[in-house]
Formats: structure tokens, C-alpha cells, sequence
């Protein structure tokens, strides 16, 4: 029950401490106001003592750091959310490994002193950090991606643990087609969505299949960036909206390219309640109340068991450039190989499009090499049309292979290579292009 209780308490003081963090964006003359919220929340890891049936205490520890605690970079042509989520990453890691060097840990402690203790660390030193992390990954990593990629020079921005903005050219976003605007539009909710995206697939990949409190505060804040966001259009019954609100921005682009009002905030607020149909964010808010309560820093999530396999769905909104997709994600965990297969669907104004991607996680093994593979196929509204009228249906691809070795007792080499065809894949180029990252990890 008291676990219960946590989870609400949590919850609670999560919602009250939303902050509408008022973002800039200027391209030239014109200035984009825009407003994200962000929740803050996050806990620290050890190992936890265990009682059993004949009273006798156990320990069970933690992974080891060697498997849980990469702290590496990846770079990639134009510094993309797979870039930025990274180097979020491992900011994250170095600030476990320095919280569990300096703090001695606290389970079972369940005093109200120790309670407060932990419940303040989470707030106000993991929410900055967080929160800080979200705003970067938003504008540097997301919008700002999508500029580097269409090549619009002088970007600037500005980061803080409260608010931020990034200024472009106004003459070059002005002469870009559609699409590419609305990319750019939606590229900072593209990019919170893949940071969350890379946390929850090293959870689902990691051996031990456990959350660590600290992470769950940053996936929280992450996963609902985009969620907040669009909810946020039903609070102001005024319609008075900063010039720069990504989602109102967002769908006025996506009515002008189908010369149509066929999207409008309620309708986008109804698909985007598919956002909380996500356990990882439940498990996250519960392994927050656990840290507070307890003082456990990790928890081993549950997933239903299918034979030999544990299997776990989700479900998320993509604010693609044609329109909002469905996202139906399908985690299945196998005793060597695991599979995540997601299945994107969209209708705006008639014009559908569908997608299916396919991780094979671990597809080769070793003791000092592990290869992922990544495949996925779509149908969507050509790309770069002048209109969505004139925008025929078109197929593309994509196929990479993700490569870690070791190449010392505590460092890896990484890096990605692949090609996709034209069109929209979360967090990748528009246009036909090479996929090709390189990056190193090292165990703390």
C-alpha cells in the first residue's frame, strides 16, 4: 500500500511543480515564443537488501556499472536527436556515478528526515538536471537538427534549466517547402520523443531489465514534452497563443500544405492522449515513488510472459510532416535476440500513410562484439510536394546495421551504417541519404 501511496504523492507534486517554460525561437524579424512544460522527477540506484521466507537477509545488487553505465558520444553528419540523446545519456550516467560516490544509499530508510531528504534531491537537483537536459535536447537536437539539415545558417541558441530558444534565418525557413517547415516546427517534440525512445530501449535491452529512479525522471520529462505541449492548447480558451507555439505552428502549416482546415487543436488533443498508453511511464512514476519511499534506486519492471518471451506494447503520437501518426510499439524480449516492431498509421484531410520498423537487438553476440539490425518500410504522401493534392503515395526504405565492439577492458567503439530512400523516419534526414554515425563508450 505504501508503495501505492508513493506513487500518488509523487504523481502529485510532479503535476503541481509543472513549470510553462517559455520558449524563443526568432528566425530574423520574426520571433517565436514557444511554451514547453516539463515534469520533475528522479531517484539514484545501490543495491537492496531482500528479506526471505526463513528470515535469513540476502543481498541483491544492482547490474554491474560495466553493463549499465556507458558514458559515450555518437556524431553523425548533422547532429542529430540520436546524437543529442547520447550525450543526455551520459551527462546522466556521469551524474549517477558521481551521486552514488557521494551519497551512501538510504534503502529501508524510511524516516520522514530521510523521506524529505530524498523527495528534495529528486525535485530540485535531478528536476534541474532533467529539465535542463529536455530544453537542450528540444531546441539543440531537435529543432536545431532539422535547420542544420535543411542548411539555414547562424543558428544560435539559449538554454536553461527553465526556458530556451533557438534563432535561425527567417528568409531561409521562409523559402523552404512545406514539409521541411513543418519538420523544423515539430523537430523539437521529434527530438524529446527520441530521447525517451533511447532510454526505454536500453531498459528493454539491458539484462537485468530494471529501472533506475534518475532515468525515470529524465524518460518522464522527456516522453510527456510532446504530450504537455499540445495538451497545453485546451488552457487557453482565449486563442491568444505566443507567435511561436510549436503545436499551434504545427497545424497551421499542416492546413496550409492540404489548403484545408483538417487539423485543428481539439482533434490533436484527442490523438495525442495515446501518449499515456505507454506502462514505461508508469513504471517510471512507480520506481520514483519506490526511490522516495524506500530509498531503492532500481526496480525490475514486469512484462507479460509468452512462452519463452516477455512481451510489452505501447503506444505514442509522431507529428509527422504530412500529418499525426499513430505509433502502436511492440517490445518482445527472447532469451538471446529481442525484437521491437512498431507500426505507424496516419489519415489527415484523406491522405494516409503507414510504416513498419523492425530492431533486432543483439542480432550477433560475442563476448567482445554485439550488431543491431534495423529495417523499416513506409507509405506515405510524396515528400516536398507543393500541396498535399498533388503529393502521390509513395514507398521508401531504410536498412542500417548498429555495431559495438570492445576494444579495451572498458571502452567501445560504436558506430551505425545504413542508406534509407526519401521520406519521413523519426529522427533521421527527409531526403535519400547514407546512414552513418561513429561514437565510443566508456564503463564507469
Amino acid at each position: 500500500m505504501s508503495k501505492i501511496v508513493s506513487v500518488a504523492v509523487i504523481l502529485s507534486l510532479s503535476f503541481m511543480s509543472n513549470l510553462g517554460l517559455a520558449e524563443e525561437y526568432s528566425t530574423g524579424e520574426q520571433s517565436f515564443q514557444e511554451r514547453s512544460t516539463y515534469l520533475r522527477e528522479n531517484k539514484d540506484p545501490q543495491s537492496t537488501k531482500v528479506e526471505s521466507e526463513n528470515f535469513e537477509t540476502t543481498e541483491t545488487t544492482e547490474p554491474t556499472t560495466f553493463e549499465r553505465e556507458p558514458v559515450g558520444l555518437i556524431f553523425d553528419r548533422h547532429l542529430s536527436p540520436f546524437a543529442g540523446a547520447e550525450a543526455m545519456i551520459s551527462v546522466l550516467r556521469a551524474y549517477q556515478a558521481l551521486d552514488d560516490t557521494v551519497f551512501q544509499s538510504s534503502v529501508g530508510d524510511q524516516s520522514f528526515a530521510m523521506i524529505a531528504g530524498r523527495l528534495g534531491k529528486l525535485l530540485f537537483i535531478e528536476g534541474l538536471l532533467s529539465s535542463t537536459e529536455v530544453i537542450a535536447q528540444h531546441e539543440v537536437f531537435g529543432h536545431g537538427f532539422r535547420a542544420r539539415e535543411f542548411h539555414i545558417p547562424n543558428l544560435r541558441y539559449r538554454v536553461t534549466p527553465w526556458s530556451g530558444w533557438i534563432s535561425m534565418n527567417a528568409l531561409k525557413f521562409n523559402q523552404l517547402s512545406e514539409n521541411e517547415k513543418i519538420a523544423i516546427i515539430a523537430g523539437g517534440m521529434e527530438g524529446t520523443s527520441i530521447l525517451a525512445r533511447q532510454i526505454r530501449t536500453r531498459w528493454f535491452n539491458s539484462q537485468s531489465r530494471s529501472i533506475d529512479s534518475r532515468e525515470a525522471h529524465l524518460y518522464i520529462s522527456a516522453s510527456l514534452d510532446q504530450t504537455l505541449y499540445v495538451l497545453d492548447t485546451k488552457q487557453r480558451r482565449d486563442k491568444t497563443f505566443p507567435i511561436g507555439h510549436d503545436v499551434i505552428n504545427y497545424i497551421t502549416e499542416v492546413n496550409n500544405w492540404y489548403q484545408s482546415p483538417v487539423l485543428n487543436t481539439h482533434k490533436l488533443r484527442r490523438k495525442i492522449l495515446f501518449d499515456f498508453v505507454d506502462p514505461y511511464l508508469f513504471y517510471s512514476a512507480y520506481s520514483l515513488g519506490n526511490y522516495v519511499i524506500e530509498g531503492s534506486q532500481l526496480w525490475e519492471y514486469p512484462m507479460i510472459p509468452v512462452g519463452e518471451y516477455r512481451y510489452l506494447p505501447a503506444m505514442r503520437m509522431a507529428l509527422a510532416p504530412y500529418g499525426p501518426e499513430y505509433q502502436l510499439i511492440n517490445f518482445v524480449k527472447g532469451l538471446e535476440q529481442s525484437y521491437i516492431a512498431t507500426l505507424r498509421y496516419g489519415n489527415t484531410g484523406g491522405r494516409h500513410s503507414s510504416a513498419l520498423a523492425l530492431d533486432i537487438l543483439r542480432l550477433i553476440s560475442s563476448d567482445l562484439l554485439f550488431i543491431d539490425g534495423k529495417a523499416e518500410l513506409w507509405h506515405q504522401p510524396k515528400m516536398f510536394a507543393a500541396t498535399a493534392a498533388v503529393a502521390k503515395g509513395h514507398y521508401g526504405a531504410a536498412l542500417s546495421l548498429v555495431a559495438r565492439y570492445r576494444i579495451a577492458p572498458k571502452i567501445d567503439i560504436m558506430g551505425q551504417a545504413g542508406y534509407k530512400t526519401t521520406g519521413y523516419m523519426p529522427g533521421e534526414v527527409l531526403k535519400h541519404s547514407p546512414i552513418l554515425r561513429i561514437g565510443f563508450a566508456a564503463y564507469l
